[in-house]
Formats: C-alpha cells, structure tokens, sequence
C-alpha cells in the first residue's frame, strides 16, 4: 500500500518539526550510523551518483567545496598563515639569529614608509623553489620592491645559479 502525497507531505512536515525541536541529537545519531556503517555509506554514495559521468561528479565536487571556502574564508586564510608560518620554522637553522631576520622586516617596512611604494623581504634562495630551496635566516634574505618580488615568484636568480653548479 502506497501513501498518497498528502500522507507523503503530512510525514515531512512532521520530520521537519521534529527535527528543529531535535537537531543535535539527530546530527548525533546520523554520524553514529556513518561511522558505524562505512561499508553502506560507500554503497549509498556510489548508488546517488551512480550513472552519472565523472565530469559531473568533480563539478558537483567543486561547486561543494567552493561554497565550503566562500562560508569560511578567515578559517582558510588563518590555516595558510600557520601553515606558512610553520613552514619557515622547519626550514630555519639552529644558528639562525631572530633578532637579524627580524630586523630585515623592520627594514622594509621603514623602506615602504620612506619610498612610498610595499617594499618586502626576499629569500634570495627560495624557500620552495623549482631546483633548491633556501633556508629562513638571515644570510638569504635582501630588500625587494613587492612588484619585483612577485615577478621573480619561486626563481632562483641568474646571478645567483653560478654558486650552485647551475
């Protein structure tokens, strides 16, 4: 016996209701069943995009995640910052001096200040560039207008591959 569209809307209604007086307890029991049952959740999720193509599945895939970022930008921008952050950590030596590499911060903003235009610090070595990467200290750094810096991105300069057998 099948149920009319009336019987159909009445039950939703309902499930609607009973889910906002309820939400955290049915998120709850929801991710219990995923986690207990990731064999079905396979299955469930291969069946929803069953005889679709793969191209529709990766632009399904990619309005979701855009709209995940567009929702949470800070968080993204705030996990890059770290990540960055942490990055410079591991690729700074034990004999580095943080008070010189501060110093070269201090310095291009007092030259940003003094010529007008963003000047930032440079590592002459990148960090992660194409053939070698450098090390956060002071001895790889220099002063560089941002334009200029932004062009010369991840590339190790000419001048500079001769010290490398380049």
């Amino acid at each position: 016996m099948s149920k009319t569209e009336e019987q159909l809307e009445r039950d939703r209604a309902a499930w609607r209701r009973y889910y906002q007086r309820n939400k955290e307890k049915v998120k709850a029991g929801v991710q219990r069943w995923k986690d207990e049952n990731p064999e079905m959740m396979k299955a469930q999720y291969k069946r929803r995009f069953e005889g679709d193509t793969e191209q529709k599945y990766r632009e399904i895939q990619r309005r979701v995640i855009k709209r995940h970022y567009e929702a949470n930008k800070g968080a993204y921008a705030e996990r890059a910052k770290k990540r960055k952050n942490q990055m410079k950590d591991l690729q700074k030596p034990g004999w580095a001096k943080d008070g010189y590499i501060n110093l070269w911060y201090k310095f291009a903003k007092q030259e940003s200040e003094r010529t007008g235009r963003k000047v930032v610090v440079d590592h002459i070595i990148p960090l992660n560039g194409e053939t070698v990467c450098g090390l956060h200290c002071e001895h790889n750094m220099q002063l560089l207008f941002a334009e200029d810096n932004a062009s010369k991105s991840n590339k190790l300069l000419p001048q500079f591959t001769g010290w490398l057998g380049g």
